[in-house]
């Protein structure tokens, strides 16, 4: 109830940090900060966010749902279509959430440390993506369409299984950074 109090007098606010408080379930009085542009909700223990969490912050350009609990996303995340920066690094996922697949908007995606093991086609719907980050998951071998990802310039694939790269990944000629420590590639 204190929450509530507090951020009622801070309707306006366009950034709000609650990183390592333990949450184990959404903080409904943040959901009245509809001008929220930046949410950090980063080390919680969530396993589940609410089914309509996509209609709460129309604004949102970055958030960080790192070092959670969760295996999933509501489909309301399809409301974000001004998401620039999207965070789920050290959660439960095994698969990249097909909604996150339809964030057009998105120019940085992490997913670290997850237990994903494909990467879907629909990958290649993330056009103006130029960070990714599937570290430290369990990738056996990269989808060709992360190759139509022509603005990608960081991708990071370090601690995975590959052996090696699809012909078409010289496509991406936009590419500065690339980790693939730790794979198991044998002829580069």
């Amino acid at each position: 109830q204190d929450l509530e109090k507090v951020l009622s007098e801070f309707l306006n606010l366009k950034e709000l940090f609650l990183v390592e408080n333990n949450f184990e379930e959404f903080p409904h009085p943040i959901k009245k900060l509809r001008g929220l542009e930046k949410l950090y909700l980063k080390n919680n223990t969530f396993k589940v966010l609410p089914d309509d969490f996509g209609t709460y912050f129309p604004e949102l350009e970055y958030l960080n749902l790192s070092d959670n609990e969760l295996s999933s996303l509501p489909e309301s995340f399809i409301n974000f279509d001004k998401l620039k920066y999207l965070s789920l690094g050290f959660n439960n996922f095994t698969e990249i959430p097909q909604v996150i697949l339809n964030l057009t908007s998105l120019t940085n995606l992490d997913l670290l440390s997850n237990k994903i093991d494909t990467i879907p086609d629909e990958i290649s719907n993330l056009k103006d993506l130029e960070t990714l980050n599937l570290g430290f998951n369990c990738l056996t071998l990269l989808n060709e369409s992360i190759c139509k990802l022509y603005k990608l310039s960081n991708l990071s694939l370090f601690k995975n299984k590959i052996s090696y790269l699809p012909d078409s990944f010289r496509d991406l000629e936009s590419m500065n950074v690339l980790n693939l420590n730790n794979n198991k590639f044998e002829v580069f």
